[in-house]
């Protein structure tokens, strides 16, 4: 393997894009599809984020970003307090200790 590796162009004027680079993909024999890097960034998806995939009224395949674990918890328990009292609650277990 040679020790030089070519430097990346920085600030050009323009943005480049690869030579037959498209916007559709083929199916591979593992039944495996490679996502268009242009659609994951219009779509906000970075490597190693989970998608999710569903099918539309009309058939169509939709793939969604996935909710984070932790974000799909934010707001889980809202209400739940509502009647509660939380200083004299503890205000109770300090002297029953």
């Amino acid at each position: 393997m040679s020790d030089k590796v070519k430097a990346k162009k920085a600030n050009l004027p323009f943005k480049r894009t690869r030579k037959g680079r498209t916007l559709s993909s083929r199916v591979s024999s593992k039944n495996q599809v490679t996502i268009p890097v242009e659609i994951l960034r219009q779509a906000g998806i970075a490597p190693n984020e989970l998608v999710n995939f569903k099918f539309n009224k009309s058939g169509e395949i939709v793939i969604t970003k996935a909710d984070s674990a932790i974000e799909s918890l934010f707001g889980a328990l809202s209400g739940t307090y509502v009647d509660f009292d939380l200083r004299k609650e503890r205000d109770e277990w300090g002297s029953k200790y």
